[in-house]
């Protein structure tokens, strides 16, 4: 017996009443060394509630694609170009930068990682018009995650450097769509 009744270690249990059981390992501290080794192995074999949690998150969460060094060279033209628009603001978000307009986000482009390709950024219309409509229907650069007048978000892909004018075109339309 340890003597040192009274005592307890780290983990609550009172350090006498581990003496005292038979046992291979003496008293002091290899025995103490054992327990703390069971009590970690108890820990690791108990599911937490946040490991349940975050398995059906990620399996809504749509996957996010690693940008090309080009595209960040094109995203960064097109976020220099935002931030000089009128009461435009920007927050970071998921490896993207959303960019709202009075206070009502309007697109959002790739800093790390994009949507739905590696070259595209995505912009937002609540509704569109019949005629934004169409041409958006003919643009091949240009989807959405329905096709229907109701999709709220457009996504515009950057194939080579004169794509970033119809860009800028897009995005100046979600942005007085934003108002």
């Amino acid at each position: 017996m340890c003597g040192k009744k009274g005592f307890r270690n780290a983990y609550g249990v009172d350090r006498a009443l581990l003496c005292e059981r038979d046992g291979p390992l003496a008293c002091g501290p290899v025995r103490m060394e054992a327990v703390r080794f069971i009590s970690a192995v108890r820990r690791l074999n108990t599911p937490t509630r946040s490991s349940v949690k975050a398995k059906s998150a990620t399996s809504n969460w749509p996957k996010l694609l690693r940008i090309s060094e080009e595209m960040r060279q094109w995203s960064a033209t097109l976020e220099q170009e935002l931030r000089g628009w009128p009461r435009v603001t920007s927050r970071p978000m998921f490896g993207l930068i959303g960019y709202y307009h009075n206070g009502v986000i309007f697109a959002a482009l790739p800093r790390t990682r994009a949507l739905s390709s590696p070259r595209s950024f995505i912009f937002k219309f609540d509704r569109m018009s019949p005629a934004l409509l169409r041409r958006a229907r003919k643009d091949p650069r240009i989807g959405s995650e329905r096709e229907s007048p109701d999709a709220t978000w457009h996504s515009f892909e950057l194939n080579t450097p004169g794509d970033l004018r119809d860009a800028l075109w897009w995005l100046n339309r979600a942005y007085e769509a934003a108002k």
